[in-house]
């Protein structure tokens, strides 16, 4: 099918390629699959540009036929999966109650290492339209995600800047957002449908992580502090198209409250940093009884900034930690936030405005910036 034909273009001196294909129900309604991949070279006029001939063997396409005689469903991945779909970039957290118990820590599966050979855990927020039509029907390969989108978009020297979304997350609770595809066709799509395909492209790569090549049956997800109740059931529907039932999601902490948690976190995983920790929180103290079992209660207050690809978020935060001998129970409460929707690249962008209203005032009349 030439109109869902891939092409990859592979940097000098790459000698191997990995290959994602996705075998949800839509792409193999028969439990298997007989195809072909093919390698053509597309490098001939640079090789004539550069005085070297080229062999005429090494302009033959190659081709690597694939058959998949049964398609076996992962298994359910025993530990716990954290993920954040940012404004700026996306990441997930994993815990395998085995693999990791050693470690006693979650840690960061790469995520995005299509484009160059560096890897990378998180994945720019960045979705690329092919084809409008077939992303309104989520059709496969009706966009790209993550850093093939931003390689693509600057491939295409003349795509429409509306085809690159970015920071769709802060237009979630809007009925619609404008964006065009790399064709020319414009018109208007869900914000829900492009974190969508930003939520399917962040889960598919931790689920086929070598260490992990589990299904994740369960999420915790976070976010804003300061979402009203009709963003949290739009963010919620997107985990819902993502096949998450709502006893599957676990949304107990927004971001804010995840930050004030490891922050907790990071003064508890050592006997000797959770004394210093509750050594000044004595002034809290209280004594209390679960049962015929004693123990002590202290209470923390935090004021945490998240400093956003698109936003500023600022909250405060309270921690309750009850501790009976070896066991420290945290409960945490918002008790305020406020949002700034000013971060990221635009912080970027007023430095700079600034600094040219700087230069331009101090070309003008350089006495008055002789300090």
């Amino acid at each position: 099918d030439e109109a869902a034909r891939e092409v990859l273009v592979v940097p000098v001196g790459e000698s191997a390629l990995d290959v994602l294909i996705d075998t949800d129900n839509s792409n193999f309604p028969f439990g298997r699959f007989r195809g072909t991949i093919e390698l053509r070279p597309v490098a001939a006029e640079a090789r004539r540009a550069s005085g070297r001939s080229a062999r005429p063997q090494e302009l033959l396409p190659q081709r690597i036929s694939l058959s998949f005689e049964e398609i076996v469903e992962l298994t359910d991945f025993d530990g716990y999966a954290a993920i954040d779909l940012g404004t700026n970039g996306a990441a997930m957290a994993v815990y395998h109650r085995q693999q990791d118990a050693g470690r006693g820590t979650t840690w960061n599966p790469d995520l995005d290492r299509q484009v160059g050979s560096s890897t990378a855990a998180d994945v720019p927020s960045a979705v690329l339209l092919r084809d409008l039509d077939a992303f309104r029907e989520a059709a496969p390969e009706c966009c790209y995600v993550g850093r093939r989108a931003l390689a693509e978009y600057r491939e295409h020297g003349d795509c429409d800047p509306h085809a690159l979304l970015i920071g769709s997350k802060r237009h979630l609770g809007r009925r619609r957002m404008l964006a065009a595809d790399v064709r020319g066709a414009a018109g208007f799509v869900a914000p829900e449908d492009v974190i969508y395909q930003l939520g399917r492209y962040v889960r598919e790569h931790c689920q086929s992580h070598p260490r992990i090549q589990a299904r994740l049956p369960r999420l915790m997800v976070t976010y804003p502090p300061t979402w009203d109740q009709r963003q949290l059931d739009r963010w919620r529907e997107v985990f819902r198209r993502l096949g998450y039932r709502d006893e599957d999601l676990d949304l107990s902490l927004d971001e804010a409250s995840a930050v004030g948690l490891f922050h907790i976190h990071r003064w508890t995983r050592d006997p000797d940093s959770r004394d210093r920790l509750l050594q000044d929180l004595a002034d809290s103290r209280e004594e209390i009884r679960q049962g015929d079992a004693v123990g002590e209660r202290f209470t923390l207050r935090l004021v945490c900034f998240d400093f956003g690809g698109g936003t500023i978020d600022l909250a405060h935060v309270q921690a309750v930690l009850e501790l009976f001998g070896d066991s420290l129970h945290i409960r945490l409460e918002l008790l305020g936030s406020d949002s700034l929707d000013y971060g990221g690249d635009q912080v970027t962008l007023t430095v700079f405005r600034i600094l040219k209203r700087r230069i331009a005032l101090a070309l003008a009349d350089p006495q008055r910036f002789v300090n």
